[in-house]
């Protein structure tokens, strides 16, 4: 095919930033591990498929559970962190312990998302937008309870 740059398995980056060979390196919406290690301003290959033991936070995980990256604590999560822009980062392939150090994940860019959590995540986005605010007379509350928005006018 003559207008393929490369297979895409891994990518070449300007690092923004110190990066040791293994860390997770989450730009935007790419993600991927590196390969080497790198400085500002190097270059540095990020491996964008496969599995890895990548560094999580506390709490149990389950073969299939969707994993995010928590940027507040440079570690993954199965629990979405609304507060920091998480990222979808891939799916676990293996059982983790609350007490493990780390997740064993498949990183996959363009994860398909199930319906309900894609749902879920819109309920939240928007309840976030629009709980605590009162403009012209009106408030308006978010209940994650039922994913419904209440608005009182006085």
């Amino acid at each position: 095919m003559k207008n393929l740059i490369q297979e895409g398995d891994a990518i070449t980056i300007t690092a923004a930033g110190t990066i040791t060979s293994g860390d997770l390196v989450v730009t935007g919406a790419l993600v991927g591990v590196a390969v080497n290690d790198a400085v500002l301003g190097d270059l540095v290959a990020l491996q964008t498929e496969g599995v890895f033991t990548l560094p999580k936070v506390a709490g149990a995980v389950a073969v299939g559970d969707l994993v995010y990256w928590d940027a507040s604590q440079s570690k993954v999560t199965v629990s979405r962190v609304t507060d920091t822009g998480d990222i979808l980062v891939g799916v676990a392939v293996a059982t983790s312990t609350s007490g493990a150090a780390t997740a064993t994940v498949r990183l996959c860019c363009g994860c398909v998302v199930p319906e309900a959590t894609a749902v879920e995540i819109m309920q939240d986005t928007v309840g976030a937008m629009v709980t605590g605010n009162t403009e012209s007379g009106i408030t308006v509350t978010y209940q994650d309870s039922d994913g419904t928005l209440d608005f009182s006018v006085p």
